[in-house]
C-alpha cells in the first residue's frame, strides 16, 4: 500500500524498522514501484556528521528477488485504523548468545 501522499507512478523509498549498535546499524526499507532490470544506485550523505557523499550500486534483480519472497501476513483492511500504527524490527547476533547482545544464551553457565 502506498503512503498517503504518494502518487501511483512516483518512486517511493520508505524507511521501516531499524536497530543497531556503535558498530553496526540495520534498516529495513520499502520501495515502490520495483525497479526495472539493471543497476540501482543509492546515494547518501550526512554532512552534519562529516559523512561525505557515498554511492552503492546493486542489481535490480536482487531487489526484485527479495520482493518475490515477501509474504502478506495481513491483507489491507480499509475499515481498520491502528491507533499506534505498525512497526517492524530485526534482531541479529554477531556472537554466540541472545540475539542483539553479547550475553550468553539463557540458562547457560
Amino acid at each position: 500500500m502506498l503512503p498517503e501522499r504518494a502518487e501511483a507512478d512516483e518512486l517511493v523509498l520508505q524507511q521501516g524498522g531499524s536497530s543497531g549498535s556503535d558498530r553496526r546499524w540495520d534498516v529495513d526499507f520499502w520501495v515502490h514501484p520495483l525497479p526495472p532490470d539493471g543497476p540501482v544506485t543509492f546515494v547518501a550523505s550526512w554532512l552534519a556528521y562529516a559523512v561525505t557523499e557515498t554511492r552503492a550500486q546493486v542489481e535490480a534483480s536482487a531487489i526484485c528477488a527479495a520482493a518475490s519472497r515477501a509474504i502478506e501476513l495481513w491483507p489491507d483492511d480499509p475499515d481498520y485504523e491502528s491507533a499506534t500504527g505498525w512497526t517492524s524490527g530485526k534482531s541479529t547476533a554477531n556472537e554466540a548468545g541472545e540475539p542483539g547482545t553479547n550475553s550468553p544464551p539463557s540458562g547457560a553457565g
